[in-house]
């Protein structure tokens, strides 16, 4: 890494402009929070890891659908009653335990709806780029351990979509949708791993059309999307390059011969949390 004067004069020194940058992510008065999602003081949701940590808009995924809908609209391949449709992801015990790993959103749900919980679907009727959010019923034993319910409605304001239904509620949401033909996320393999993700499953599926040849066309369309990065997306790559790149220095200024890894992983770790990047990234 290579440090400016003003950097490497002390771990917390930073420019002016730098401090004006992190400065802006600062909340201007108390915000509402519920879950990992926050409101600003118009109302607007945005995602944030806590006070003083940058904010991810809601807005900025809601951009992300309708820059795919642009995009597969000028395919003349892709019918007025295509749907995009698309699985999120959900939670993977810890083998035989009673436990779960930590939950990570499927990538290309995340891209199109910035959605955190698990066991949710989406739908993006093409033609007019209207989103449908489909979450999961808790059952009534859910809130002894993990707090209230949170109803359709408080989805529907989190994530700005346009409606919000139950899963088993799908087959009756996406003929709501006039859907003629499902675009599902099913194209090549990852080259890396080889992998393919699994055709979503729902009640009433059979119901609808595959629609096999759009579904690549929306995979072409879908990976040329995420390669071109909008303001809003640079905001926040910059934000975790300068995040990881402070708390590296730190722990590296911190690390000695003979010291074991263990222990400059725990500084790197304690330098990325929250409390602690505010610290790092303002003082």
């Amino acid at each position: 890494l290579q440090l400016s004067p003003a950097d490497s004069a002390s771990p917390s020194a930073m420019s002016a402009a730098k401090k004006a940058r992190f400065a802006k992510v600062l909340p201007e008065a108390p915000m509402v929070t519920d879950g990992t999602i926050a409101f600003d003081t118009q109302g607007e949701a945005f995602f944030s890891m806590g006070e003083g940590t940058h904010r991810v808009p809601m807005s900025m995924h809601a951009e992300n659908r309708a820059r795919l809908c642009e995009r597969l609209r000028k395919r003349p391949e892709i019918g007025t009653g295509a749907v995009v449709f698309l699985q999120g992801g959900d939670d993977q015990p810890v083998y035989d335990t009673d436990t779960n790993w930590a939950f990570k959103q499927e990538s290309n749900f995340q891209y199109l709806f910035g959605v955190k919980e698990p066991g949710c679907l989406g739908a993006l009727r093409v033609r007019d780029g209207r989103a449908l959010l489909l979450v999961p019923e808790m059952p009534e034993a859910y809130q002894a351990v993990c707090g209230p319910r949170k109803p359709p409605a408080w989805f529907h304001r989190a994530y700005a979509v346009d409606e919000v239904a139950y899963v088993q509620e799908a087959k009756q949401a996406l003929l709501g949708l006039s859907a003629g033909e499902l675009l599902i996320f099913q194209g090549d393999a990852n080259r890396d791993s080889g992998n393919k993700l699994p055709e979503p499953e729902f009640e009433g599926k059979a119901s609808f059309k595959i629609g096999r040849e759009a579904s690549q066309i929306f995979w072409d369309e879908m990976n040329e999307c995420r390669l071109v990065k909008s303001p809003k997306e640079l905001d926040v790559l910059q934000y975790v390059n300068d995040v990881s790149s402070h708390a590296h220095v730190a722990a590296m200024r911190t690390s000695r011969p003979m010291q074991r890894e263990h222990l400059a992983e725990a500084m790197l770790t304690e330098m990325l949390t929250p409390v602690t990047t505010h610290w790092l990234l303002l003082s």
